[in-house]
């Protein structure tokens, strides 16, 4: 049963969910999770967060290099975290994930020389 405070979390995920799984490489992905960020509710459930919490980071993880969509995912990542307790999710993927993407928010050059000329 999908408890009341879901719905309108669950009918928005089912809209954008295939953009953002299958469509990553195309300006509806982006639209996207412009729409999920400007009408998710934060109130949800732990245990809907935890069903989509996985896909979130499959998404995320499928688009490189766009401090956009960084920007938005961490945002959703954010208002999860207040309803998902540390016992009930393995952090260690989204941490492992935002530690490898810091080299490139930080403009960290590894094993050469940086790209950036300032």
């Amino acid at each position: 049963p999908v408890p009341q405070k879901d719905s309108t979390a669950r009918a928005l995920w089912d809209v954008t969910r295939n953009d953002l799984l299958y469509h990553t490489h195309s300006n509806s992905c982006f639209r996207a999770l412009i729409m999920l960020y400007l009408f998710h509710p934060s109130s949800c459930s732990s245990e809907f967060y935890l069903e989509v919490m996985p896909q979130w980071l499959e998404s995320w993880s499928n688009v490189d290099r766009c401090p956009e969509f960084d920007f938005l995912w961490m945002v959703m990542f954010c208002r999860a975290r207040k309803y998902v307790s540390p016992e009930e999710y393995d952090w260690g993927s989204l941490r492992r994930y935002l530690l490898t993407q810091c080299g490139y928010w930080l403009q960290i050059p590894v094993g050469g020389v940086s790209a950036d000329k300032s």
